[in-house]
């Protein structure tokens, strides 16, 4: 994973806070991505990320 310039605000302080910050693109264009497929952090699986417009029709997990 590459870091991330942390422009938000809120990104700042919660980095700041010790939290772990996730932020996972979209596998199609490399924007942020909401939708992730096959994810199971328990298990220690990233799964695959899409933003909203590369989401793939009726694959909600």
């Amino acid at each position: 994973m590459t870091a991330v310039p942390l422009k938000s605000p809120r990104l700042a302080r919660l980095q700041s806070s010790g939290a772990t910050v996730f932020l996972h693109p979209c596998s199609v264009c490399g924007k942020p991505a909401g939708f992730g497929i096959g994810v199971k952090l328990r298990k220690d699986k990233l799964g695959v990320w899409y933003c909203g417009r590369h989401r793939p029709a009726g694959k909600e997990e």
